[in-house]
Formats: structure tokens, C-alpha cells, sequence
């Protein structure tokens, strides 16, 4: 669960990033014990799996609550300024580039 704004639209994408991240962890861990899941090794895979997401998470929930911040919060002018000047030109462009990810392969 991921406790971010809507305003990138990257809930559901972040729930689908962590359905593939999670599943190659499972699935390394399956190939690699015989393909057989191991109970004991399922802190481990989650550790891993959390290791990997923490920060591009919290990055893109920080980046969705700084965009709904921006663009909500008032038309007074120096929020125009910060929103028309320097979000969209600048800030706007480099979060959209980011939230694109490539989760890797799911090889089994």
C-alpha cells in the first residue's frame, strides 16, 4: 500500500511495479531451492524486494504529494509564479521522467 495523492497517477502503476518486483524476488528464491518455496527464506525475499522498492516509493509519493501541493494550493501570485514558472518548466518535467521504471524480467 502506497499512501499517495493521485496527482501523477502512479497508485495502481506502483501496485503493478510490486506485483512484478515481488514475484521475480519469489520466483529467484523458487528456481534457486529446487523449486520449492521455502518458508524460511520468505524474510529474507520480502528484505530483498523491500531493500529494492523503499526509495523509488517513497520518492514517487513525495513527488505526487509535492504536485498536488503545487497545483492546489492557491492562485495567489506568487503561487502562480512557483506553479507556471518554475514547476511546470522545470520540476514537472524531471518527475514525469522518473516515474517511468523498468521492473526487469520475470524469467521462470
Amino acid at each position: 500500500m502506497h499512501p499517495m495523492t493521485p496527482d501523477l497517477g502512479q497508485g495502481g502503476c506502483q501496485a503493478l511495479e510490486d506485483a512484478v518486483i515481488l514475484g521475480r524476488h519469489i520466483g529467484t528464491s523458487f528456481v534457486q531451492n529446487g523449486r520449492v518455496l521455502v518458508p524460511k527464506e520468505m524474510s529474507e525475499v520480502l528484505g530483498k524486494y523491500v531493500e529494492e522498492r523503499r526509495w523509488r516509493v517513497a520518492l514517487v509519493i513525495m513527488g505526487s504529494y509535492f504536485s498536488g501541493w503545487v497545483q492546489q494550493a492557491g492562485s495567489g501570485w506568487g503561487m502562480k509564479f512557483l506553479r507556471d514558472v518554475i514547476f511546470y518548466k522545470f520540476i514537472y518535467l524531471k518527475m514525469v521522467k522518473y516515474v517511468n521504471c523498468d521492473c526487469g524480467k520475470l524469467d521462470f
